[in-house]
């Protein structure tokens, strides 16, 4: 049997009912997400509100990156993985960007008008992030993430397709007799959706890592509690997913379960 006829209605009520289950799976892991999201916003509160055009367009791939983190974590919550995948590969993107226009304030205006340097930008992580670790060391654990995501996340590729979504049975010739694409992806265990989870975290946090750049450059005044709570948030990540070690550790290589 291939797959019956889909009910758009339904499909959102399983929507808001992942919501409610995820929440009630993630219960401690969901405080540390809103400190990770008070450790992006908190400082813009005091940044200074002039910024040149410059400052502008970090300014902008910031609140990008915060952004997606919102909708990484809204799609995981509703059981779409690879679309919380695609959406930190999109903040990656921006974190590289800032990276490179960090370190080369002459390029913010040809990433203005991108469309005549695309080449320059669309290659990045080809031509510049990648090859010079050590003059963008913040970025090369990223760099593996970013390649997983796209593999998974980004594009309609057979791991994101086929691995991650369909079910299927062959009968004796080989031909497929049962086929089911789900339209969403839900985890083997409740253990294993908690390590993906802060797994993710842990993305955004390597992404803030080198957000952090553009904010110790325009913040001038320091605020002891956000530099603890910063200081602190990877040692506590890794004591929640100590009980999973095995698996947090593999998951940059792995495929999601």
């Amino acid at each position: 049997m291939i797959d019956s006829e889909v009910n758009f209605a339904e499909f959102l009520g399983r929507e808001e009912q992942n919501l409610v289950v995820s929440f009630l799976n993630l219960r401690i892991e969901y405080e540390l997400f809103k400190r990770l999201d008070d450790l992006y916003q908190s400082p813009l509160s005091r940044m200074n509100n002039i910024l040149s055009k410059d400052e502008w367009i970090i300014h902008l791939l910031y609140r990008f990156s915060h952004f997606q983190l919102y909708f990484s974590i809204a799609s995981f919550f509703r059981c779409h993985l690879t679309d919380a995948m695609g959406s930190a590969r999109k903040a990656i993107d921006a974190s590289f960007i800032v990276y490179y226009l960090m370190n080369n304030p002459d390029a913010v205006e040809r990433y203005i008008h991108m469309e005549r340097h695309y080449g320059e930008f669309a290659n990045l992580k080809k031509n510049e992030i990648k090859p010079k670790t050590k003059e963008y060391h913040l970025a090369e654990p990223l760099v593996v993430m970013h390649e997983n995501f796209s593999k998974y996340g980004s594009h309609a590729d057979p791991a994101g397709v086929i691995s991650l979504r369909t079910a299927i049975e062959t009968d004796a010739t080989g031909s497929i007799s049962k086929s089911k694409f789900n339209y969403f992806q839900h985890w083997n265990s409740i253990e294993f959706q908690k390590v993906q989870f802060l797994h993710l975290l842990k993305c955004y946090y390597l992404i803030l890592e080198i957000l952090r750049l553009f904010l110790d450059k325009k913040i001038k005044t320091i605020d002891p509690h956000w530099e603890k709570s910063y200081e602190t948030f990877m040692p506590d990540l890794m004591r929640i997913a100590e009980p999973y070690r095995s698996y947090f550790e593999k998951l940059d290589s792995a495929e999601p379960g």
